[in-house]
């Protein structure tokens, strides 16, 4: 992405898609990640479209099968899927940090 000629940059087609928060000051978000990306979504915020929201080991071995059949369709480049934890208390438990 980086450049030193800045109208190379400008050529590609790069899209922004919001896949989590950083500090929230003067208002509050759910506890849950996948809920918080909905509502940034309702703001108008571009969320990726493939985002799920499964439970357990079988529903993310279940997810990453559907998304592998449909890697070669998408109109972009993946390297591999981020399973998060939905509960972002839980996330700071596990070390997680904004």
């Amino acid at each position: 992405m980086r450049q030193l000629d800045p109208s190379v940059t400008a050529k590609r087609p790069l899209v922004f898609c919001a896949y989590s928060t950083g500090v929230v000051e003067g208002g509050e978000l759910s506890d849950s990640h996948y809920d918080t990306l909905l509502r940034l979504q309702e703001w108008g915020f571009p969320v990726n479209p493939e985002m799920r929201r499964v439970t357990g080991l079988q529903g993310c071995i279940d997810y990453y099968q559907q998304l592998e059949k449909k890697r070669p369709a998408l109109g972009y480049d993946i390297d591999g899927i981020v399973f998060k934890v939905d509960s972002r208390q839980q996330q700071q438990n596990l070390g997680f940090c904004v």
